[in-house]
């Protein structure tokens, strides 16, 4: 599967898998690792965050599940051929990227009005918005 996640956010700088060594916020902490263990299952993800430029990394297999007889084994859905990857790219491509290429799901990270662009309502028939509710 092919999914985008698109999240606006300058408070915590470059967002990536190199982020958590600086300390970022947990729904971008909670990007990165949905967007780390989707390409484990051979998804391609496209995030599209605040970064100074794109960056692609691999597919990595998911940390092994702690079976209490074999707390060290590789799950039974990783896949070692995979092909899939994630990948962070600027927040300003978001809308034209959207309105040109098909994903098969697309996930907007409290920022509904990605979607208020009728290209990408045509393009992207599967959106969720992801909500957090309680900022106190």
């Amino acid at each position: 599967m092919k999914i985008a996640q698109v999240i606006n956010s300058n408070s915590w700088g470059d967002i990536g898998p190199d982020s958590f060594k600086k300390g970022i916020g947990g729904r971008e902490g909670a990007l990165v690792r949905l967007a780390s263990e989707w390409a484990s299952l051979g998804h391609e993800v496209t995030n599209f965050v605040s970064t100074g430029g794109s960056q692609r990394f691999p597919a990595s297999p998911p940390r092994p599940m702690g079976h209490p007889r074999n707390p060290d084994a590789t799950p039974a859905f990783y896949a070692p051929w995979s092909k899939g990857f994630h990948e962070y790219v600027p927040t300003n491509l978001a809308k034209p990227m959207l309105r040109a290429f098909p994903y098969d799901a697309v996930v907007a990270w409290e920022c509904p009005s990605v979607y208020n662009d009728e290209q990408i309502q045509e393009q992207q028939k599967v959106r969720f918005v992801h909500m957090q509710v309680a900022h106190l």
